[in-house]
């Protein structure tokens, strides 16, 4: 996802694990140059998103499955949270597991 936008990518054999308070983690740090400057934090994450983790891969293919196997439409199950300034810099993250405010009225969304 990431080839069309960047050169000269690394990327290890395998993942490191993190460990938290509650769980681990696997993950891989994916390195490279930009291909143009142009390139933004937030097209990076598009580029990536949905991810391998709420999504499977190839991504096609999952979300073809996904749809014809579940009985519901997933609506906001996951999504990216961060910031990005004028000049193309920023942080995202996936959400998993997202939330919909309507007037006095929260849905919650957990799998």
């Amino acid at each position: 996802a990431l080839a069309p936008h960047c050169t000269g990518m690394t990327v290890p054999a395998r993942p490191t694990l993190i460990r938290t308070a509650t769980m681990w983690h696997l993950s891989t740090t994916v390195t490279g140059t930009l291909s143009s400057p142009g390139t933004s934090a937030l097209d990076l994450a598009m580029a990536l998103h949905p991810t391998p983790a709420v999504c499977g891969t190839p991504t096609r293919t999952a979300r073809q499955v996904i749809t014809e196997t579940e009985p519901f439409d997933r609506g906001f199950f996951t999504g990216v949270v961060g910031w990005g300034n004028a000049d193309g810099d920023g942080e995202w993250v996936v959400t998993i597991r997202c939330a919909e405010a309507e007037e006095r009225t929260l849905r919650l969304y957990a799998g």
